[in-house]
């Protein structure tokens, strides 16, 4: 559409104004704004599509997406855990978004020295629910979680040495307030 010379937004919403009940025609619009990462409008679109499709799983991802581009964790989590994703090519996105709302949440609970409730959605971004439509593979790559949770026991007074450090070396003093503070700027 807009290699053509039209616009694709106008388009789009025009399109979303006559589709009645056909649900295919909102999800377009939706990818559309994320793809300019316009997170907002993309949450509006969601969310219009999603008040005239409440059980579509699809359409709670793609509100999901935006408000955890949003920073809007607990919101996403809070959908997160209602919603039954059949297993699918879309399971696999459901559980990554799943680990990113929790890290999200995890970074606001940091910014406010909260390390007690960061470590808890540290702890919940590595299951892997049901719910969800992806089982637990062999081997995850667990490892940013794995450094977070390890960086906030060092917060929390605990031991260099406890089970979430896995292989990592213990932090180096004289770089850890850099590198912390780079880390907790948005690490993702």
């Amino acid at each position: 559409m807009e290699l053509a010379g039209g616009d694709a937004e106008a388009d789009l919403l025009q399109a979303e104004r006559l589709a009645g009940a056909d649900r295919n025609i909102r999800i377009p619009i939706v990818r559309y704004y994320q793809q300019k990462r316009r997170w907002s409008d993309a949450l509006a679109a969601s969310e219009r599509a999603r008040e005239r499709f409440p059980s579509d799983f699809n359409l709670d991802l793609l509100h999901v997406r935006s408000l955890v581009n949003l920073d809007r964790a607990a919101e996403a989590i809070a959908i997160l855990d209602k919603t039954h994703v059949l297993p699918s090519e879309n399971s696999r996105e459901s559980h990554q978004l799943y680990v990113q709302a929790h890290t999200v949440a995890a970074f606001t609970a940091i910014e406010s020295s909260r390390f007690d409730g960061a470590y808890a959605h540290l702890e919940a971004a590595l299951e892997w629910p049901e719910h969800l439509g992806q089982g637990k593979p062999y081997d995850p790559d667990e490892r940013l979680i794995r450094f977070l949770m390890a960086w906030v026991d060092e917060r929390r007074g605990r031991s260099t040495q406890s089970p979430a450090r896995g292989n990592l070396p213990p932090a180096d003093p004289k770089r850890a307030d850099d590198l912390d503070q780079k880390l907790l700027r948005r690490a993702l």
